[in-house]
């Protein structure tokens, strides 16, 4: 990724930071920087702990018009101290969330942008940014993208002569007119909103609302009322510099009276757990009371699932255009089954009833279910517990078990499905893994992903009879010893650090329990096989006294000694194998020590003192 430090003002535009690793902020780690960020996409990136796309410590940053989406660990953007200048910026499926620390306004959705979708006050927006392809990291816009003209309308145009694009990549647009307008039948007088859709930026309109060559409108949305029965025709003109280009919808309004009711549409109830959508119709003719003088007059909503029509509900008729009217639905639609149902309104008025044509709608739960909480594991003997609170929802149909090795990110499918808690069986050697949790209903919604957990696994140390070294770089789940060293307890004579000793056949401790940061001598009667049960150390520094210190090896593959080298430079006098003849002392070009294996401890001379990190493996 990209680190910006020690008060640097750097100004970074049109990036592509994606498929980075790091320790804080994958994408870009910002410590004390006011740097600028400004139309870069930070997408597919993985933390190991606070930034998946940006990390600010101390830093107040200026980042507009920027895509951050898609990456993993804790958060799109992670403000541990300092107050960043958030604007006209798109975040989606950040693990964990898209911001922390960023501030009340950021995130919370209260106007509308240019687009007319939803963003706070700053003009963020949270939705898809929809990639033309993001497995293989393509990163261009898609048509229809809300990121397209979401920009801030004071930057540089983009070179399609349009509002400018969030991210790195612009999506060049035609110059095309398109409008749109509601409603677009109805009873007289019809007030039509009319709204502009065309691409390419114009900046001048002509409406003709009745096709009849007469300018009716220069506004980019009007509004326009016809008093008339009849079915007019709409065209539209566009302008912008030497560009122009015009649209015409024949027959686009229709103004009439009606005997029947009409259904305009059937909604489905949004953020609902299903079961319900409101019927939207055109009122009867010879509905002409007042709310204030109606009599017996009334609407009633049927439906129909193959056995006869039924009622759903009704409302008083009194005189208004339209009518929504909220009904119960049998069933939804769901994975199994699209739940497609009729629905017809009767009309009962005083000059008869009248039944609207037939039209079809549908149900569905798109409320998503809670994120899994509290994940534990518990060990016993060989197999570990993988427990997670139970979600309360009443549609729950499984949770959906997602595992990848440390360092790589969730893959999109899950590797088990489950109803309960999860059990499955360590194994020896096998590369850290971490699990994560989400829950998914019967209609296919789904949670977010909980917090990851590391999962269990063993490490085995071969130990021959006499004198060896032992380190582990798995934190035993079991510490005690007695406990640790119970398969081999026999075989076990002594073991001893710098600072004490246990005597096992004596009963004599004075080291207290295991403890991963030290390095450990053990004298051996016979063979034996120690193996380690537990979560692997992810904190993987040592730290280093001046003179000789007995240290473990904080790493699950081999290190070289050069690369060690390079860590401790001039620091380092020499390094001795514990338990075996070879040396690496570079001050005498003594060399016949060539790595740091997993399972062993060195003695290592330092001049001073210092922290020590073991590197990632690769």
């Amino acid at each position: 990724g990209v680190e910006c430090d020690y008060y640097s003002e750097a100004c970074l535009t049109y990036l592509q930071i994606n498929g980075n690793t790091a320790d804080y902020g994958a994408g870009i780690h910002l410590s004390y920087s006011n740097a600028v960020v400004i139309n870069s996409t930070i997408s597919d990136n993985t933390v190991v702990t606070n930034g998946g796309g940006i990390y600010c410590y101390n830093a107040s940053p200026v980042l507009k018009n920027n895509i951050v989406a898609f990456n993993s660990g804790q958060y799109g953007i992670y403000v541990l101290d300092g107050v960043p200048e958030i604007s006209y910026s798109g975040f989606w499926q950040n693990q964990s969330g898209n911001f922390y620390n960023c501030g009340d306004e950021i995130g919370n959705n209260v106007i509308l942008n240019n687009n007319s979708d939803s963003c706070d006050m700053f003009y963020n927006i949270q939705m898809d940014p929809l990639f033309e392809d993001l497995g293989n990291q393509n990163f261009h816009l898609l048509p229809g993208s809300p990121c397209i003209d979401a920009g801030d309308p004071l930057s540089p145009e983009d070179i399609d002569n349009s509002i400018a694009d969030i991210g790195k990549y612009y999506y060049h647009q035609t110059f095309v007119a398109a409008f749109s307008a509601s409603p677009v039948y109805g009873l007289p007088p019809l007030v039509v909103q009319f709204a502009d859709r065309s691409s390419g930026n114009p900046n001048q309109w002509e409406w003709d609302f009745n096709n009849d060559g007469i300018i009716d409108s220069y506004q980019k949305n009007p509004v326009w009322t016809y008093s008339e029965m009849g079915m007019y025709s709409v065209k539209l003109l566009i302008k912008r510099s030497y560009n122009s280009d015009t649209r015409l919808k024949e027959g686009f309004i229709k103004v009439y009276f009606i005997e029947n009711p009409s259904i305009t549409n059937i909604q489905d109830i949004p953020e609902d757990q299903g079961g319900w959508v409101t019927v939207n119709f055109l009122r009867s003719v010879y509905d002409a009371d007042t709310l204030a003088d109606r009599g017996t007059e009334s609407y009633t909503v049927q439906y129909n699932i193959g056995d006869g029509w039924v009622s759903a509900n009704f409302a008083a008729a009194y005189g208004v255009d339209n009518y929504t009217i909220l009904c119960h639905t049998p069933f939804d639609s769901t994975a199994y089954g699209t739940g497609i149902i009729d629905f017809r309104v009767i009309a009962s008025m005083d000059e008869g009833s009248f039944v609207s044509l037939t039209e079809t709608g549908y149900s569905v739960d798109n409320l998503v279910p809670q994120v899994p909480e509290g994940l534990a594991v518990d060990i016993i003997d060989n197999v570990f517990n993988l427990s997670w609170e139970p979600v309360s929802a009443p549609d729950l149909q499984y949770y959906a078990i997602f595992k990848t090795q440390l360092g790589v990110p969730f893959p999109p499918d899950p590797k088990y499905f489950s109803a309960e808690p999860f059990l499955n069986t360590i194994q020896i050697g096998d590369l850290p893994e971490v699990y994560a949790v989400r829950a998914v209903d019967f209609s296919g919604n789904q949670s977010f992903l909980s917090g990851p957990i590391d999962a269990p696994m063993q490490f085995l140390v071969s130990l021959s009879e006499g004198w060896n070294s032992l380190s582990g770089y798995v934190v035993p789940h079991q510490p005690q010893l007695d406990s640790l060293f119970l398969p081999i307890i026999d075989q076990v004579v002594f073991l001893q650090d710098n600072a004490g000793f246990w005597y096992p056949v004596h009963q004599q401790n004075t080291l207290g329990q295991w403890d991963t940061y030290q390095g450990y001598m053990i004298k051996m009667s016979g063979q034996g096989d120690l193996i380690f049960t537990g979560i692997i150390e992810r904190d993987k520094a040592v730290m280093l006294q001046q003179g000789w210190n007995l240290v473990p090896v904080l790493s699950s593959c081999d290190v070289s000694i050069f690369d060690i080298q390079n860590i401790l430079g001039n620091n380092l006098k020499a390094i001795k194998e514990v338990a075996g003849t070879n040396v690496f002392w570079p001050g005498k070009q003594i060399s016949t020590l060539g790595q740091f294996n997993p399972g062993k401890a060195y003695l290592i001379y330092m001049y001073s003192a210092m922290l020590f990190e073991f590197p990632d493996c690769e």
